[in-house]
């Protein structure tokens, strides 16, 4: 299983589309860096400033595994359209969770959260 959070989706998602892999988790997940940057500092060349654009949304549906999306909706660092710009881009089996706690927080303050993960593994017959 391929987990990656924030940033690190990024990675999990490039990772995943070149590997064989049971399932993925995404934690706050943004579909692209550059656009979250764009929409923040619409004055700034952020297209021409950053190196890697981290941009998951052209690689999810390289993605051949099931793919669990966690992301809340108090998330200001990722916003939430991002997390479901990039689930709508992936390819099935999928499934978005909204959790509570923000960009930090979810794993700690949503009893949900530990619940879904452990859930969608059993489904996909990664866990007993």
């Amino acid at each position: 299983v391929i987990y990656g959070w924030s940033l690190g989706s990024t990675v999990a998602v490039t990772l995943a589309s070149q590997a064989d892999e049971g399932a993925v988790v995404l934690e706050g997940a943004p579909a692209s860096i550059v656009d979250i940057g764009a929409q923040r500092y619409p004055f700034f060349p952020i297209r021409w400033l950053i190196r890697n654009p981290f941009e998951s949304i052209v690689r999810i549906s390289s993605v051949g595994s099931p793919l669990l999306f966690l992301h809340s909706p108090e998330d200001t660092t990722v916003p939430i359209a991002e997390g479901r710009r990039l689930f709508a881009a992936a390819a099935p089996p999928k499934q978005f969770v909204e959790v509570s706690g923000g960009h930090v927080y979810a794993s700690e303050k949503d009893p949900r959260f530990f619940n879904a993960v452990a859930t969608f593994l059993r489904a996909h017959r990664l866990l007993p």
